[in-house]
């Protein structure tokens, strides 16, 4: 005789979604960084998903929630800029990175916000949001 024991463990999901879906952050930043990447944290080496800067511009879109993290009441990703000098993908020892720049979906007031590490709180009112980094 053969029993299957079935475990069902509940996946915590958003009681209300987002304002929107996917958010797309564009702008200028300084032509030294050649990369703008999403990290699980500040201490993270390997991205999840990396845009190109070029000429110092850049555009970088954010599938909410699916690119972000639940930490309790909310949703959250960091965001950094950072030169890849050898092309390899991941941040080595000497690469010039930003500070943390963290994008927070608070899912009870369904807002949207970048928090950037040590300075101002954005409110980001739209799904396209122009953010210039020097």
């Amino acid at each position: 005789m053969v029993f299957l024991l079935l475990i069902v463990i509940p996946i915590e999901t958003p009681a209300q979604d987002p304002p929107f879906n996917r958010l797309e952050i564009k702008g200028k930043t300084n032509e030294r960084f050649n990369r703008v990447s999403l990290f699980s944290s500040g201490s993270d080496v390997r991205p999840y998903k990396t845009a190109h800067v070029t000429s110092g511009l850049y555009s970088l879109i954010i599938d909410i929630p699916q690119d972000m993290h639940a930490k309790g009441k909310y949703y959250i990703t960091d965001m950094r800029f950072w030169e890849d000098i050898n092309d390899n993908g991941h941040v080595d020892s000497g690469e010039s990175k930003s500070q943390c720049h963290f994008i927070i979906w608070e899912i009870k007031s369904s807002r949207i916000s970048m928090q950037i590490y040590k300075g101002p709180e954005l409110e980001i009112p739209k799904s396209t949001f122009e953010y210039n980094y020097e």
